[in-house]
């Protein structure tokens, strides 16, 4: 028996052992092509629309135009309108790209682009699956003008067997935990959108079960060809694979090809048609407020290379992460950040110590997730360890974001479709403070933004979440704006966000300190040291909002504060009990994984 077991150990071993040496397919063109029979078929005859941006971005190549795209419905519109309105080329480079009506309705436009001789490619990262073999390679071979790849596979399968992933697990960690988390939309190389949204239903504002509250920035000028640069490098790189590379889509060609991806029926009278609609608008912010084209003072494109994830003498030292470090460092009164996640890490430790040297006032505000806003409740966990250590020792003013927040239909306007409610209904539940309808009818809200403002003077949008993974794992992009008027601009948007009524603010829980408090908190200091079994139930912070009859205050170290706002709780409104099962789980055992959340 002992030798039967060693047998099957050995072999096992062989197997991962040959599986691990396996060569891992490579970006090849001439694959790609070959699916495709020559001549190619000619232009549909379809012209692009006429569009305000292509015209502004024409007038005023020198020139740093922007638009702020701060609610996803309006972010899909403008994408559509650019794909309508392209004449050469469409690029998109994304983190996560999952089959929806959203990415159905946006693949049929890159489509109909493709038809009408546009050049078009999509590179989305190979970690998150997009759909099922049958489609993939529907979409690999739709038109020869229409060029789909993913980043950095870990197999030659889009959907690996069992025995590669756990390959993966055990030979491949270095590959699997870096990615390429960049976000770009480039359209004929004059007109780029980055931020944080990638390509599904809960970006743009049609998820049923949650939305991301995320921030785009449309941008015209000099900066699209460090954009163009940037989707260049990643797109030629050898990890940039073709679908039409993969066994398990090959194994479906050829295959029939759909006229229509998108399956939006005739008659149908959804939020989608009437996007479809205005996306034919010279301007499609004609009847909306919120979509304003401004120029800026200066601005500047920034982004992490393929080459972040190297070591040796091909290293790339200087990366996205160092650039905002310095940025940060010419704060004299306050920072203010928003991203989904608030994990302490000892590079933001020192920048923030060493700006503190010469401003000693400074301030730092985060506007993050609270557990019941939070899209992973198990990173959260991993933050909520460190709570005390951003609070007392690095003293961050924390806001965490309510799931159903008094703002919600500002926020996201088509949220009465999505949850069978009208606007009055909706509001009339928020106004009593009524959110646990809403949960059971409509989606939650969860930050998903990822900028900064520095003073009043510079701005930073776009795909870096301020943490370790971005810092040392993933590959960045964004676009740092040096402009007063548009920065206050950010800035009253996030303090919005921040405010009573959409954000819970994180306080000292306890207002004066006694002698079983000072207990407790040492207990807890020397409990939280511990990378796994950090058991000890009581925490320093908790979570406050206003008492109706009282005015805010500047920040939660106010002498009044605890006279003004009153505690809710570690975990306001977080109703799913396997969820704060999962976060102080997290939080007792899973210190230790810090680095690369």
């Amino acid at each position: 028996m002992k030798n039967f077991n060693k047998m099957m150990l050995l072999t096992f071993g062989f197997l991962l052992l040959t599986v691990g040496c396996a060569r891992l397919p490579k970006h090849d063109p001439e694959i790609q092509f070959s699916y495709f029979t020559k001549p190619y078929p000619p232009a549909n005859g379809q012209e692009a629309i006429p569009s305000l941006y292509q015209d502004l971005a024409e007038e005023h190549p020198q020139k740093d135009q922007v638009m702020l795209l701060e609610v996803g419905d309006d972010a899909l519109l403008t994408r559509i309108h650019l794909i309508r309105a392209a004449t050469e080329s469409i690029d998109i480079q994304t983190f996560i790209w999952k089959e929806d009506q959203v990415t159905r309705v946006i693949f049929q436009e890159l489509l109909e682009a493709a038809r009408r001789g546009v050049k078009v490619r999509v590179l989305v990262d190979a970690l998150n699956p997009i759909t099922g073999n049958t489609r993939l390679a529907q979409m690999a071979v739709a038109n020869p003008n229409l060029e789909f790849a993913v980043f950095r596979p870990l197999s030659f399968y889009t959907q690996p067997p069992p025995i590669n992933k756990l390959e993966n697990m055990m030979l491949k960690m270095r590959r699997m935990n870096r990615r390429m988390h960049n976000k770009l939309f480039l359209v004929d190389d004059d007109i780029g959108i980055i931020g944080g949204r990638n390509y599904e239903n809960k970006y743009f504002d049609r998820s049923p079960v949650m939305i991301f509250n995320d921030r785009d920035l449309l941008v015209m000028g000099p900066n699209t060809f460090h954009m163009d640069e940037m989707f260049e490098a990643f797109w030629s790189h050898k990890d940039s694979v073709y679908l039409t590379q993969f066994k398990d889509v090959q194994a479906r060609l050829p295959i029939e090809i759909p006229q229509d991806y998108s399956f939006i029926q005739e008659g149908d009278t959804s939020s989608m048609t009437q996007v479809l609609s205005e996306a034919n608008l010279y301007n499609p912010g004609e009847f909306r407020s919120t979509m304003q084209v401004t120029q800026v003072e200066e601005a500047a494109f920034f982004w992490d290379p393929p080459g972040k994830f190297k070591h040796g003498k091909n290293a790339h030292e200087d990366h996205y992460g160092e650039i905002i470090k310095q940025v940060l460092a010419t704060a004299n009164e306050r920072i203010i950040f928003q991203s989904p996640y608030l994990i302490y890490q000892k590079e933001s430790k020192k920048t923030i110590e060493e700006i503190r040297e010469r401003t000693p006032n400074l301030e730092v505000w985060f506007s993050t997730n609270s557990l019941a806003s939070a899209d992973h409740d198990v990173v959260y966990g991993v933050s909520f360890k460190d709570r005390k250590k951003l609070y007392k020792t690095l003293k961050f003013e924390i806001f965490e974001f309510i799931p159903y927040p008094k703002d919600l239909l500002s926020f996201v306007p088509t949220y009465p479709q999505l949850c069978g409610l009208s606007p009055t209904e909706v509001q009339s539940q928020l106004e009593q403070l009524l959110p646990v309808l809403l949960m059971a009818s409509g989606p939650k809200l969860t930050i998903h933004a990822k900028t900064f403002v520095v003073d009043d003077k510079f701005t930073q949008i776009g795909s870096h979440n301020f943490d370790p993974r971005s810092y040392a794992l993933n590959s960045e992009c964004g676009l740092i704006i040096e402009d007063k008027a548009f920065t206050r601009t950010v800035k009253r948007h996030i303090l919005n966000e921040m405010s009573n009524g959409n954000s819970w603010i994180v306080a000292k829980q306890n207002e004066t300190d006694t002698i079983a408090s000072k207990t407790s908190g040492f207990v807890g200091s020397v409990s939280h040291a511990l990378p796994v079994f950090d058991l000890w139930p009581y925490t320093y912070t908790s979570n406050f909002e206003l008492k109706p009859e009282y005015p805010p205050l500047p920040n939660s170290r106010h002498p009044d504060f605890h006279v003004h706002y009153r505690n809710v709780g570690q975990f306001p409104m977080a109703q799913n009990a396997i969820e704060k099962m999962r976060a102080k789980f997290m939080k007792g055992f899973g210190g230790w994984t810090r680095s690369f959340m």
